[in-house]
């Protein structure tokens, strides 16, 4: 009997100490309490949290308590000299949104409750309870869109491949004013370049849209050099009609430097242009010119002293022959380039008379082109 009554009396003050805890303590959903909504614009709207704190106080005022002596409550700043609602909330409670900022509509936020339970229960005696509160963004305000590259013009001028871009920005557009243009390359562009512009936006995209009603589109846009005028680095992209007038103009350079001075002009038997040799800069090289076409001339004669017959190779060289944007050749007829008469490795003489240029064409490249080549590549049509 007495174990009997020793057992009765243990579940009895089990009983009154389980009471005893639970007893007084207040659940409270913070749920209830709260507002999610978003403001703003298609894509970039902002969303933002409520706690409604008059109803919660209104809900509570009076019926949570603080327990604990001054030094604890000092230590964990429950004692601020606000309403014991406005402490539990502030001491226990720390909302947070996952994403509150360029939004659209149909974005799914969520607001994620961050609660210190044991401080809420240990000195307000109260349990919260919370969950994540999802939220869909709707009703934001639709805007339309602003592409700055529709109020440019970029401009490629010059000669592939040293041309120069230029941007040009149509100022009189009010959006416009919020935009500075850059490209990444400016210079030394050639045929076939592509340069990427940079619109550079100055202000921030709500006070952009809130302005014009609508948000940028595009922040930059590559552009390709296509159609400058280039220098040829092939003898075969000359106009035919270009390479004629060349021609033309060498035979005349020939007989108004050359045969126009023998003492028997009559002696010239045959001159005949057999090809070319085209010189042109290798890449990453910089120097004057750019390039050389030497177009060679094969001359036979008869020579007086001894009397036989002379057959040697003559050159009329033209400096940066240009392609046109439009596809014409362009080059500066008149300031074709001879050998010349004063060097010997351009002379030579039979018997007493002398000719200028070159017995072959050995003589021609080790003269002409061979001391260039550090710096440029050539490429010949003879055979």
């Amino acid at each position: 009997m007495k174990n009997a009554k020793k057992i009765v009396l243990l579940v009895s003050m089990i009983t009154i100490i389980f009471t005893l805890s639970g007893c007084g303590k207040k659940t409270i959903n913070l749920d209830e309490y709260m507002t999610i909504t978003a403001t703003g614009y298609d894509t970039m709207g902002t969303a933002s949290y409520e706690f409604d704190y008059d109803s919660f106080e209104a809900d509570y005022s009076g019926k949570i308590k603080i327990s604990g002596n001054n030094d604890e409550l000092k230590a964990i700043g429950l004692l601020t000299g606000s309403s014991t609602e406005d402490l539990l909330i502030s001491a226990c409670v720390n909302p947070q949104l996952d994403k509150n900022s360029e939004l659209c509509n149909g974005d799914t936020i969520t607001l994620k409750w961050d609660c210190n339970y044991t401080v809420a229960e240990e000195y307000f005696n109260v349990n919260l309870e919370c969950s994540d509160i999802n939220y869909t963004v709707s009703d934001l305000d639709e805007l339309g869109s602003f592409n700055p590259f529709d109020y440019v013009s970029v401009e490629f001028s010059g000669i592939s491949p040293n041309g120069t871009v230029t941007i040009v920005a149509d100022d009189n557009q009010p959006e416009m004013k919020y935009f500075r243009f850059t490209a990444d390359k400016s210079r030394d562009i050639a045929n076939g370049d592509t340069i990427t512009v940079a619109a550079t936006f100055s202000g921030t995209p709500v006070a952009f849209a809130e302005e014009f009603g609508c948000a940028v589109s595009e922040t930059e846009k590559t552009y390709t050099c296509e159609s400058i005028s280039y220098y040829v680095s092939d003898a075969s992209e000359i106009p035919q009609d270009t390479m004629d007038k060349m021609i033309a103009q060498g035979l005349d350079e020939f007989n108004a430097n050359e045969v126009s001075r023998w003492d028997k002009p009559e002696n010239l038997n045959d001159v005949q242009y057999v090809g070319n040799y085209l010189v042109t800069l290798k890449d990453g090289m910089s120097a004057n010119p750019n390039s050389t076409l030497y177009l060679i001339y094969k001359v036979n004669a008869t020579n007086v002293k001894p009397a036989e017959e002379v057959e040697y190779y003559y050159y009329v060289a033209f400096n940066d022959v240009l392609i046109l944007e439009d596809g014409t050749g362009s080059v500066n007829l008149a300031n074709a380039i001879i050998p010349s008469k004063y060097s010997s490795q351009s002379r030579f003489m039979v018997g007493k008379y002398t000719y200028v240029g070159y017995k072959d064409l050995d003589s021609f490249v080790n003269h002409c082109i061979v001391p260039a080549i550090d710096k440029y590549n050539y490429a010949s049509t003879i055979e």
